[in-house]
């Protein structure tokens, strides 16, 4: 088989696959949105970006919060995302303090003794989206990274590492990543929604072969062709971010914090 014979093969694959997977996301989507409206921690990338586009289709009250410490990427990223999917008006941008971010995650240590850095880093973003939050739902973009190959070590594994390490990171995050963030949440008195994590688009996601997770490269391919198919703007099917950790510069705060 050449090059060529290969490629066109991953593209139809790709085709097939994203085609089967895009309506079960907008049904998971569309059960995930309660009558009363909800909340969305929003960072515009695909994978908040494709929720938040279903979400609003359904006519029901939808507040899209993107946090993180001033100067941080995800800030201006979600202007330019809610802008593109016509959502201006329901972005709300909070640039929280240092001291904000920190007294979060004392509150996460205090809350998840064993937590590393690195989660509590993550979980910062969602408390203070909780927080804020005047909804009691709050709909997350969860699972997309590990269900979809989204993280940038994937792309620089051997593809015989690939599987194991999406079924270990999977595994984990239903385990134990899920259960932590939803306790997160409720300290603050919100519900965590999370569609990527319906269990048909587990059943679904676990089932595309790793290669059309991560093709050539790109992450998240299948994903990012399925949110094209359901209308996605160009824009955020092809937007390449870091995870909220980065994006909202808690991450940074925190080794910073630690090294002195």
């Amino acid at each position: 088989m050449t090059n060529d014979d290969g490629d066109s093969a991953s593209q139809e694959g790709l085709s097939i696959w994203a085609a089967r997977l895009a309506p079960v996301l907008a049904a998971a989507v569309e059960r995930s949105v309660p009558d009363t409206g909800a909340a969305m921690a929003f960072s515009g990338g695909v994978d908040s970006g494709l929720v938040a586009m279903l979400a609003a289709r359904k006519a029901r009250p939808l507040t899209l919060y993107c946090v993180g410490l001033p100067g941080a990427p995800d800030l201006p990223a979600a202007r330019r995302a809610a802008e593109a999917l016509g959502l201006s008006g329901r972005l709300a941008v909070v640039e929280a303090g240092p001291e904000e971010v920190l007294e979060a995650a004392k509150k996460i240590w205090r809350l998840l003794p064993d937590a590393t850095l690195l989660e509590v880093s993550f979980l910062v973003p969602a408390l203070l989206v909780s927080g804020r939050a005047a909804e009691r739902d709050v709909l997350t973009g969860d699972g997309a990274d590990e269900l979809f190959g989204g993280y940038h070590r994937y792309a620089s594994m051997w593809p015989g590492e690939l599987p194991a390490a999406l079924e270990r990171d999977v595994d984990e995050l239903l385990s134990c990543g899920l259960a932590r963030h939803r306790a997160v949440a409720g300290s603050a008195g919100k519900r965590l929604r999370t569609p990527y994590l319906d269990p048909e688009v587990v059943s679904l996601a676990r089932s595309i072969p790793p290669g059309l997770k991560v093709l050539r490269g790109e992450r998240k391919a299948v994903l990012r062709r399925a949110a094209a198919l359901l209308g996605l703007p160009r824009s955020l099917c092809s937007a390449q971010k870091r995870a909220a950790q980065y994006g909202t510069g808690v991450h940074a705060l925190l080794m910073k914090k630690k090294s002195r």
